[in-house]
């Protein structure tokens, strides 16, 4: 399912991870362990198409990620991050709706906005704006709004 090649990562001043290979199969986990400062964050946004590799691909079957148009980068993986969004005004539910940006607004989309958000136990919070939740329920809305997307894939930075 997913295949990194030869992937270098880090910035041009500093590698910090040298040519890796490593794949992961459906179905399968694969967990990041190491110490602060070794690049696991940055390898887990070069994964998600965020940053791109100083050399080698990612391939998600066979295609890679750094020339997937986004909406289909975001209808393959979900990415959560350590720090939650700060929401710019925008209530949970329309946060939420953000994940589904590559469907057309339907009865599918909002059941799986509302099934996330039960998932996560926090229905209550669906109207409340992004700016006034708390680090810990913005990160519940971000992990929600992963689950909405209904990937194949999902990347979980400090989960």
């Amino acid at each position: 399912m997913l295949k990194l090649q030869e992937l270098t990562i880090g910035y041009p001043s500093r590698k910090l991870i040298a040519p890796t290979t490593l794949e992961v199969g459906e179905g399968e986990l694969c967990v990041l362990l190491g110490t602060n400062g070794v690049g696991k964050s940055t390898l887990l946004r070069t994964v998600a198409g965020l940053r791109k590799p100083l050399s080698g691909v990612v391939c998600y079957r066979e295609e890679d990620v750094h020339r997937m148009h986004v909406s289909d980068r975001a209808s393959l993986l979900a990415v959560v991050l350590p720090q939650g969004a700060e929401g710019g005004g925008l209530s949970v539910t329309e946060i939420m709706r953000l994940a589904r940006l590559n469907e057309r607004e339907d009865e599918r989309a909002s059941e799986r906005v509302h099934r996330a958000l039960a998932q996560m136990e926090i229905t209550h919070l669906a109207q409340r704006k992004m700016d006034m939740l708390s680090d810990g329920e913005r990160q519940k809305v971000m992990v929600a709004r992963a689950l909405a997307q209904d990937t194949p894939l999902m990347i979980w930075d400090e989960p």
